[in-house]
């Protein structure tokens, strides 16, 4: 009668610790966690919101661009270690670049992807990974990820058919990335303001995800896990700077990046008259420029970037709803077009309308519970304890700022799962 008794006990606690968790996190960027309230009332956010965590308070790193802050969640590293500064990177010393996805050797992991990101560390454990819609699935990585979808099928989780069948592929994967960037095209475009009148794309895009809540709903072992990377901010035609019209082009070699930051390169010699000359004699009206040189740099330690091979000496940063650009294309980088948004990203960080939003929901997870700040490196670590990945990058994330969110402290579950499973092993042996 014990040994039986004593069975149904382990098989009990089995199914309520031992069941392997799944995880999906869907990838926005654009919508920012103080315009939150604006669509609090769609379904999807409405539920996840009441029934599981929000922060309206996620801290991206700089540069607070889409590219950087993705690569810091899947490498718990900052842009200054993993070097995915920008989608348009330029090597000053070596003259070699990289282009947004669109060159060969952007696609080489040896080049430009030297961390180890999550999805690659989580498949050396055997974990079932699949990426939906990312450009990263170009890439040439070491252990690719066994189903991997790129932006270049021009597929989307708005496409026709597709959250049908994302949903059949729940119970086959461990963890399920996925991206979006309709929010930030929209907000880009249109700006936050024009665009938040309508809430289009972020309509659209939670009467999908609300398919994947209502699936959560139904199942002990899905979790699901909503990220909006870094706010957007409005730039009007009038708060566009030129750098051209404040500094003599001759002194630049080239200048890289536009928008909220903007890289001098100088022709040699010329390093310290180009920065008194735009930070005393004629300065750029919201715009700054900061030395990068450790030791002698005057950018504050949380922009986390110091000179190297992909940041220059002299960095120019525009205050939020400003924007600085070049006009003389000879002297840009990247050249071409040049596109000037009404929605801008990548200022300050730490700027309220910067900061992005993060929405856990599901039986690993708090509920109703809002929680105040979390830096998007204590998501890869976050991620790294709930996948058991024994082999993470070091990082400045922290599972004790965010393991509050967690039910039952689920992080020690499967210690204390081993020891009552050893008891009740001995229990039915005698």
């Amino acid at each position: 009668m014990v040994r039986s008794f004593s069975f149904f006990i382990l098989i009990f606690l089995l199914l309520h610790y031992g069941i392997s968790q799944k995880i999906i996190v869907i990838i926005a960027e654009g919508l920012g966690g103080s315009e939150f309230h604006k669509y609090s009332q769609y379904n999807a956010f409405n539920t996840m919101h009441e029934n599981g965590v929000l922060s309206t308070k996620l801290y991206p790193v700089f540069p607070s661009l889409l590219l950087p802050n993705r690569y810091s969640l899947f490498t718990g590293l900052t842009p200054r270690k993993h070097g995915l500064i920008s989608s348009h990177i330029y090597n000053w010393r070596s003259g070699e670049s990289f282009n947004g996805f669109s060159s060969p050797s952007d696609l080489e992991y040896s080049q430009w992807w030297g961390a180890f990101p999550l999805f690659i560390s989580a498949q050396k454990q055997k974990a079932r990974v699949a990426m939906l819609y990312f450009p990263e699935c170009q890439v040439n990585w070491p252990f690719p990820p066994k189903f991997c979808i790129s932006t270049k099928t021009n597929l989307t989780l708005q496409s026709e058919g597709e959250i049908n069948s994302k949903i059949t592929i729940c119970s086959l994967f461990d963890l399920i990335l996925i991206h979006d960037s309709s929010i930030f095209d929209e907000f880009s475009r249109m700006g936050p303001r024009r665009a938040g009148h309508s809430g289009e794309s972020v309509r659209r895009l939670t009467d999908k995800i609300d398919r994947l809540v209502e699936e959560v709903k139904k199942r002990v072992d899905l979790n699901l896990i909503f990220v909006s990377l870094h706010g957007i901010v409005e730039v009007l035609p009038q708060n566009e700077r030129v750098i051209d019209d404040y500094l003599a082009m001759d002194m630049v070699r080239v200048t890289v990046g536009e928008g909220a930051s903007l890289q001098i390169v100088p022709r040699t010699g010329q390093t310290h008259q180009i920065y008194s000359q735009l930070r005393n004699n004629f300065p750029i009206p919201n715009v700054t420029i900061h030395f990068t040189a450790p030791k002698v740099g005057d950018l504050p330690d949380y922009y986390s970037l110091k000179l190297s091979p992909i940041v220059s000496d002299l960095l120019l940063i525009a205050d939020p709803g400003c924007a600085v650009y070049t006009k003389d294309e000879t002297k840009r980088f990247p050249s071409g077009i040049q596109h000037k948004p009404m929605g801008v990203a990548g200022f300050n960080p730490k700027h309220p309308d910067m900061l992005g939003l993060f929405m856990p929901y599901g039986p690993l997870f708090r509920r109703g519970l809002e929680k105040s700040g979390v830096e998007v490196v204590d998501i890869y670590i976050l991620l790294c304890t709930l996948l058991k990945i024994q082999d993470c990058n070091p990082t400045t994330g922290s599972i004790r700022r965010i393991q509050e969110i967690l039910v039952n402290d689920i992080i020690s579950s499967s210690s204390h799962l081993n020891l009552i499973s050893m008891i009740l092993l001995f229990m039915i042996i005698i």
